[in-house]
């Protein structure tokens, strides 16, 4: 049932949403939304959808680059990357602030490259521990994988 710009659920659980955003036709990005609790009574739930917004960035200057998520200027999480010729991608670091750290933002941000890759016809060799663990747990991911 909505009301205004609120739903009533009949669930505690918060949930997420993402969305990809392109520029000249190219991804450029995700955004998760994450509706937040706002009081719970019961077995009711209001979700209040002004929505925490989520970007992941993506940087690249030719020969190294990052995706990661900033906030108020501060760089929350960062995924690094090296170039090897136009068609392989070295994922070789993965770090995530404390604050955002168990909400699976190194998760999206190999999603993101994911999805980059198969936008742009390359392929990824993750050299970083947790990009290599992601691979290997997410077996829709290794058609890209180098």
């Amino acid at each position: 049932m909505h009301s205004g710009n609120k739903m009533k659920l009949t669930s505690c659980a918060a949930f997420v949403q993402p969305l990809p955003y392109f520029y000249n036709g190219v991804l450029f990005g995700w955004m998760f939304y994450r509706a937040a609790a706002k009081k719970c009574h019961k077995n009711d739930v209001t979700f209040d959808f002004k929505c925490n917004m989520m970007d992941i960035l993506f940087k690249d200057d030719g020969a190294k680059g990052a995706f990661y998520v900033e906030e108020a200027g501060e760089e929350l999480a960062k995924m690094t990357f090296v170039w090897a010729g136009a068609q392989k991608m070295i994922i070789d670091h993965t770090e995530v602030s404390e604050r955002l750290g168990g909400k699976g933002v190194g998760k999206k941000m190999v999603h993101a490259a994911v999805e980059r890759a198969r936008a742009q016809g390359f392929r990824i060799m993750p050299l970083c521990p947790f990009a290599h663990s992601v691979f290997e747990k997410v077996p829709e991911y290794r058609d890209v994988l180098h």
